[in-house]
């Protein structure tokens, strides 16, 4: 079902948390990635008619860490980064998991929030406004989708290897 977000985490427009009941939370997510909406991006309804366009075969709802490597075996155009917020700071994330996977046509990088056996997942839009906040030269952050390593040039992040 749907958590709300700290609104610490709401006020960065940097997520996206669609609006969804039933377990397939992780679907609503990765419908997003795959066709972004730009009005009410927060509504289930959206999404609902590419739901079926994933091989789910042996995938469990809601979907836990363990089954999202499986997902992307059956999903090839897909990779999915899972991050946590740390309690201890306000904006930090901590990976849960990385895919091994970098040349895919779609990745998500998501948020879970809630528990691990009942995982809700938000959509981490932009990572460079969910981490930081304006620069003192109000330039943007490149952010690495696997290490969380930034930039300030994007040639930079395009040199970068990890």
């Amino acid at each position: 079902t749907h958590t709300p977000l700290p609104k610490y985490i709401q006020s960065k427009n940097a997520t996206v948390n669609i609006k969804n009941k039933g377990d397939k939370n992780f679907l609503f997510c990765l419908s997003y990635v795959r066709k972004p909406v730009v009005k009410d991006a927060q509504r289930a309804s959206k999404y609902i008619k590419d739901l079926n366009n994933f091989d789910i075969s042996g995938i469990k709802f809601p979907v836990t860490l363990n089954q999202i490597e499986k997902f992307e075996q059956q999903n090839q155009d897909f990779s999915v980064n899972v991050f946590k917020l740390d309690k201890k700071k306000e904006i930090n994330l901590v990976p849960l998991y990385t895919t091994p996977e970098r040349q895919r046509k779609y990745h998500a990088n998501l948020l879970q929030i809630g528990n691990t056996q009942k995982p809700h997942y938000v959509v981490i839009s932009s990572m460079s406004r969910l981490l930081f906040d304006k620069t003192s030269d109000h330039n943007k952050m490149y952010i690495c989708k696997y290490c969380l390593a930034s930039f300030f040039k994007e040639f930079e992040l395009e040199a970068h290897k990890c």
